[in-house]
This record gives structure tokens, C-alpha cells and sequence, in this order.
């Protein structure tokens, strides 16, 4: 048995004496690492699972995002927006708002659409000021 939802036993879960046990581990998304356990024939196994690799530029701009919610709640509702990528941009989209958030990998610049733009994008300056701003680096 296991402990967790993303280990399972896929062969060899029923029987006694000798025999195989075959196990898959599902991708784990998250940039933490996990860890869960796989018990067999009463002994316990560990499995230890690697986070994904999470390149700096996204996230710097997820911190960005996430300091600019804090700070101006009023523009950037609700806190906790999901990040999306249409390369070369990085963002976020503000329903209670309507406004988007992005950073562009492809001058390093932080930009804004919404209500306080006319919906134009406006480009707020170079992503690093901000990022220092914020706290970011």
C-alpha cells in the first residue's frame, strides 16, 4: 500500500511468499519536493521525488506578481491569480479587475493592460527595477 495518491502499485498487490511488486510514481508538478511510502510484505520503502527545476525569469516574475497583488490589491484582484505563458510573455490575469500583469523575456520588461491603460499595453519600464523594488532578486 501507499501513503500517498501518486505512488501506486500497479502488479503483485495480492498473493504470499515470493513475488514481484511493480510501482509507478506519477510526474510530480510541483517545484517542492515529495516524499511518500510504499509499504510491502510489512516493510517500509520511501520514494523521495524531485521538484521540477523552475527557470529564475519565471520565477522573479511570479514574485513580482505576487508583491504588485499585495501592494495594490486594488488593480490586481483576486490575489493568487494563475501565471499563464503566451511567449514571449509571462502573466497573470485579473478577472475582479480585468487587467493582466507580464513580464516579456524578450526585452525584459514588465507590462500592464487594463482600465488605468485605456486596455492599451503599457509598458511600465525594465523588469529589473521592479524586481529590486519587490524584493525579487
Amino acid at each position: 500500500t501507499s501513503n500517498v495518491d501518486w505512488i501506486t502499485i500497479t502488479s503483485g498487490s495480492s498473493g504470499s511468499g515470493n513475488g514481484t511488486v511493480v510501482y509507478a510514481v506519477a510526474a510530480n508538478p510541483s517545484s517542492r519536493s515529495s516524499i511518500g511510502t510504499l509499504t510491502v510484505a510489512s516493510q517500509t520503502f520511501t520514494v523521495t521525488q524531485a521538484g521540477i527545476t523552475v527557470p529564475a525569469f519565471i520565477s522573479r516574475s511570479d514574485c513580482l506578481f505576487n508583491w504588485a497583488e499585495s501592494i495594490y490589491p486594488n488593480l490586481f484582484a483576486p490575489m493568487g491569480a494563475i501565471s499563464n505563458t503566451l511567449a514571449p510573455c509571462y502573466y497573470r490575469y485579473y478577472p475582479q479587475t480585468n487587467a493582466y500583469l507580464a513580464t516579456s523575456s524578450a526585452d525584459n520588461h514588465v507590462y500592464y493592460l487594463g482600465p488605468l491603460s485605456n486596455n492599451s499595453i503599457l509598458d511600465v519600464g525594465a523588469l529589473s527595477p521592479w524586481l529590486s523594488t519587490a524584493g525579487c532578486q
